[in-house]
């Protein structure tokens, strides 16, 4: 009975020992399910972090791929563009060439000019470089004679083309009007009374309508006013109406009253008043083909001159 109660409580104490090392075992092993599954979730979450990051380069290697192909494309279209643009200007650089020797070819003009003061007749030969002419002509920027254009515009003619006239008026103005600023002012009239009129849609600049010897009044009016300047001589251009329409002229400002109108007739001198000086008229529009240019008893013909009268209307003075 001792021996059965002894072998008994031996069985009890190994399946209770069992018990306990199942148990720990079940723990451990329950610690380790923890961790394996906390691991599994950090390893989904980095898969998924890995998969967005993938998705994300993926995209913007697309784009990089997109952008390459852009800039092919557009290198290839510069590469065209560069070619067309050799061609071009191995062309301009062959015209170049060419319009090069006109620095050879002088444009000139002989115009006959009338010393009524000693009652003689000489002749200016005005002249300019062929290549000058043609800078002026086909490179400078020409605007429509729009009236709104023209009154911002017209100063801009005159100032860029005093310095190319400054010694032929300066020379005119010393040995042949000798220094008389009336004298002076009248021959330059004599210069645009010798030039067609040519209406033009656009500006020109002096020295086109002098070699071409043609204009329109807004042209002859800034030639006659770009000579006065190129001999220091203050002008404006004077935009006015008068009975046939929109026309331009010119105001000259002198030292003195003219008074050389007096001798041919006048009994009056025209003039404006614009910054508190006078300025004489002076009309540079002539028709060669019914006045006689050099004949000083034809209205027109002086500074302080008005062949239009009192029809005269002044709508703009520009003082250039």
């Amino acid at each position: 009975m001792k021996i059965a109660s002894a072998i008994i409580l031996i069985m009890l104490f190994i399946l209770s020992f069992v018990a306990t090392n199942l148990f720990l075992k079940n723990m451990e092993l329950s610690r380790e399910l923890s961790n394996l599954r906390f691991n599994l979730e950090n390893l989904r979450a980095n898969y998924n972090s890995l998969v967005a990051d993938y998705n994300s380069l993926k995209e913007r290697y697309e784009k990089v791929i997109d952008e390459k192909r852009a800039l092919e494309n557009e290198l290839n279209n510069l590469e065209f563009q560069m070619q067309i643009f050799n061609v071009t200007l191995a062309k301009y650089k062959e015209a170049y060439d060419e319009l090069s020797k006109l620095k050879e070819v002088l444009y000139y003009r002989p115009l006959r000019i009338y010393d009524y003061v000693k009652g003689t007749t000489y002749y200016e030969l005005l002249y300019y470089p062929g290549d000058g002419y043609l800078y002026f002509r086909s490179i400078r920027e020409h605007e429509p004679m729009t009236l709104s254009v023209r009154i911002d515009y017209v100063k801009k003619l005159v100032q860029d083309s005093v310095p190319s006239f400054r010694k032929i008026a300066q020379t005119m103005f010393k040995i042949r009007a000798r220094g008389d600023s009336e004298l002076y002012a009248n021959m330059v009239l004599q210069i645009a009374h010798q030039l067609l009129y040519n209406e033009t849609y656009y500006a020109k600049y002096p020295t086109e309508t002098l070699v071409e010897g043609s204009g329109d009044c807004d042209n002859l009016a800034v030639l006659v006013a770009t000579f006065l300047e190129a001999a220091n001589i203050d002008a404006v251009i004077i935009l006015a109406k008068t009975g046939s329409g929109a026309h331009a002229l010119v105001g000259v400002h002198l030292p003195k009253q003219p008074d050389d109108l007096f001798k041919y007739g006048r009994v009056r001198v025209w003039y404006i008043v614009y910054n508190g000086k006078k300025y004489y008229l002076a009309e540079p529009t002539w028709d060669i083909s019914k006045y006689d240019p050099f004949n000083p008893w034809i209205i027109g013909f002086f500074v302080g001159d008005n062949p239009w009268g009192e029809k005269l209307q002044i709508i703009k003075i520009i003082d250039v």
